[in-house]
């Protein structure tokens, strides 16, 4: 049997995306002129729901090579907007589907390369190997950046202009490898606006003079470098900023997409990752569990307290309600007391 983005999977969704983009990139350049914001928002809802399944699909992945080919066909998406000319963005209206769909061969064509990308995607389902890999690695790559910003002016400039601007003393060059930038809005800037809620895809770098950076003006010569995003996304759920701050730091992008506060972000392992989201069940259900050895102590977790034993003596107690108020710090220690 043909794994995911092999053999014969692979051929039909790299056939089924060459259909779909070369029809439009030819019948938008002929019709360019007469052509309605109706078929446009129509076109455009298409490429953008085939890139968002991509990325989704993407993020199941381990294996390198799955993820470039998969990544490469989003970019295309994105490049088949610019190249057919299309700028404008006007919003589709779903009842104009049907319409379009019989009333114009552009749109028709269209529609149908569009579900045999559907289709194609669909049998991509990972395989058991993916999802195991998948299970070890997550943890490993910390290639997400959390960056912060100067002024509240800089979050405008980096969402009109897709990039994001660090001066290069701050990242050492070990962890220049950095895959996505995630805006960190601190509470001091934005008040109850604080979260961490924009991230995007890195598509170059460069490293630039500050005065180089025209979007944002300034004479420095001091080197910066430069990300170019392939666009900014919103998390589902904006993480909450529980910390104190977060000037430059690293996480995965498996904990960007499930983190609901900021400490949640710097887990080293998923053992860890799991013991946090156990101890959490216990205080929000208030229940008892039976304790457990991690690392070098162990934790008990009863009658609404949280105990850490180390060589069978108690080293430290807190109640729920205290933990409530300051998860972070307390599991924090918690995980020291333990090493």
């Amino acid at each position: 049997m043909d794994s995911p983005l092999s053999g014969n999977n692979g051929q039909i969704l790299l056939q089924a995306f060459s259909a779909f983009s070369k029809h439009l990139r030819n019948e938008i350049c002929f019709y360019k002129k007469g052509f309605g914001d109706r078929e446009l928002s129509f076109v455009i809802w298409m490429c953008s729901d085939l890139k968002n399944r991509i990325t989704n699909l993407e993020m199941l992945f381990s294996d390198a090579s799955k993820c470039s080919m998969l990544h490469s066909f989003a970019l295309g998406i994105s490049k088949l907007n610019l190249d057919i000319g299309i700028r404008r963005v006007p919003n589709f209206d779903f009842i104009y589907k049907n319409y379009l769909l019989m009333n114009s061969r552009l749109c028709s064509t269209a529609y149908r390369n569009y579900l045999g990308c559907i289709k194609a995607l669909d049998n991509f389902e990972p395989s058991a190997e993916d999802l195991i890999q998948l299970h070890k690695l997550a943890w490993s790559p910390m290639n997400v950046l959390i960056g912060s910003l100067r002024n509240p002016q800089q979050l405008d400039a980096c969402l009109k202009y897709n990039f994001y601007h660090v001066p290069s003393h701050c990242i050492p060059s070990d962890k220049l490898s950095i895959a996505y930038i995630a805006i960190y809005q601190s509470k001091t800037m934005f008040g109850r606006g604080a979260c961490i809620k924009y991230y995007g895809r890195v598509r170059t770098c460069e490293l630039v003079s500050r005065s180089e950076i025209h979007e944002i003006p300034g004479k420095s010569s001091d080197m910066y470098y430069k990300f170019y995003v392939d666009k900014w996304e919103s998390l589902p759920e904006p993480i909450e900023v529980t910390t104190g701050g977060a000037y430059f730091s690293y996480t995965n992008l498996y904990m960007l997409k499930r983190a609901r506060q900021t400490h949640e972000l710097y887990f080293k392992n998923e053992r860890e990752c799991r013991m946090y989201y156990s101890i959490s069940d216990a205080v929000v259900s208030n229940k008892n569990k039976v304790s457990c050895r991690y690392n070098n102590g162990v934790i008990a977790i009863n009658n609404g307290n949280i105990l850490v034993y180390k060589n069978k003596a108690p080293v430290f107690k807190v109640t729920f309600e205290k933990y409530a108020e300051s998860k972070g710090g307390c599991f924090k220690k918690i995980i020291k007391l333990c090493e």
